[in-house]
């Protein structure tokens, strides 16, 4: 997996073999503390190799709603949608996040 940070976006890509959200998260802090307002992090280069990969995303998700971050996460690839757990795409599709219609590129 890289990470790479450019003004305040952080594009991750590799494969995703196990949970990568601490790094992630490391990095996004980071850039936060540049730029305050949003922090994008775009996965277009990320490939979801395991399912311990896939806690990546779960925990990131759950960790913005928390904590209420301003982080946004693009580019999601369309198989994991289908590979979510059931609640969490419960939640998605229901639309209770404020940053959704970003995550999933619908405006």
């Amino acid at each position: 997996m890289v990470i790479e940070e450019r003004r305040n976006i952080v594009s991750v890509s590799g494969t995703m073999r196990c949970n990568q959200w601490p790094v992630i998260r490391t990095t996004a802090f980071i850039v936060l503390n540049q730029y305050p307002q949003e922090v994008i992090i775009d996965f277009s280069g990320a490939r979801w190799g395991a399912t311990e990969g896939e806690h990546t995303l779960t925990d990131a998700i759950d960790e913005i709603e928390r904590l209420n971050l301003p982080f946004v996460l693009l580019n999601v690839a369309g198989p994991i949608q289908s590979r979510l757990a059931v609640p969490l795409e419960r939640r998605l599709s229901a639309r209770t996040e404020l940053w959704f219609s970003r995550l999933w590129g619908v405006d």
